[in-house]
């Protein structure tokens, strides 16, 4: 709420703050609900957390292409053909991702990238 109201009134810094927290929260407790209903809601309020969370991203561009790869069930062969890049550097980009993420997974790095604001 007070990220929507500080957002509305054209506080962009106070709105990504609050979001940030609220966000934060959410995760925390593992609720989904009210971060749907606020992209329903607002969606344009999530813009700008996107637009942090680009700046602020851990992972390499060449990193989330490879894990959005992965989010769609790609092999990492697959992915080496689709990205023309050979299996080890897939391998290598999907063991930095894990790494730079805290998990063990493909499927916990999608979640976490997803939790984070790392892609949609």
């Amino acid at each position: 709420m007070v990220a929507q109201v500080a957002f509305l009134t054209g506080d962009q810094p106070m709105a990504r703050e609050a979001l940030a927290r609220g966000t934060e929260r959410c995760v925390q407790m593992g609720l989904q609900q009210p971060l749907c209903e606020l992209r329903l809601r607002e969606p344009r309020l999530l813009q700008i957390e996107s637009a942090a969370a680009e700046a602020e991203s851990p992972l390499s561009l060449r990193e989330l292409q490879v894990l959005q790869l992965i989010a769609q069930g790609s092999s990492n062969q697959q992915i080496a053909e689709q990205l023309f890049i050979s299996l080890h550097t897939v391998k290598t980009h999907a063991r930095r991702i894990h790494s730079k993420l805290g998990v063990e997974r493909r499927t916990q790095a999608v979640a976490m990238a997803k939790t984070l604001g790392l892609m949609p």
